[in-house]
């Protein structure tokens, strides 16, 4: 079946309500929302959105947009609104000023296996941060409070 790309207001809205609190680094930005018929999959798992930086033509095509957040709409349409929020903010995320104070694409804070964290516990900093962040989380979730409360 053809994947189709289609306006995405909700999108756009809720990433008006980010922006500035969350990622004012994106104010100016020049950042378009669509959404895209149905998810795709890389190495086995669902794609529910993209974050593109646009560049040379793509850029120019585009009406000189900056960014290009895509969202598939049919995980989008079984979202709740918070995990919506969620979602695009890990997006926009991915959305930086890098190097030269261009306009950039951020990977990921984390790149692990779940076995590896299984089988060899939390060996990197990177995963000790992480894992520092998800206790906090969780233990607001059970307390309702910050810890420092």
């Amino acid at each position: 079946m053809a994947i189709f790309f289609t306006e995405a207001p909700e999108v756009e809205e809720i990433a008006a309500q980010i922006v500035p609190t969350t990622h004012p680094h994106l104010t100016y930005a020049k950042m378009r929302y669509v959404f895209r018929s149905e998810h795709t999959k890389s190495q086995g798992r669902e794609i529910w959105a993209t974050a593109n930086l646009l560049t040379g033509r793509t850029k120019f095509l585009s009406g000189g947009y900056d960014f290009l957040i895509d969202v598939a709409e049919d995980v989008w349409n079984t979202l709740s609104t918070e995990q919506k929020f969620a979602l695009i903010d890990h997006e926009l995320c991915h959305c930086v000023v890098g190097e030269k104070e261009a306009w950039a694409i951020q990977g990921h804070d984390i790149e692990e296996f779940t076995a590896i964290i299984d089988r060899h516990g939390l060996w990197s900093d990177a995963a000790k941060e992480f894992a520092a962040v998800v206790e906090e989380r969780v233990w607001r979730e059970i307390h309702g409070e910050n810890r420092a409360d």
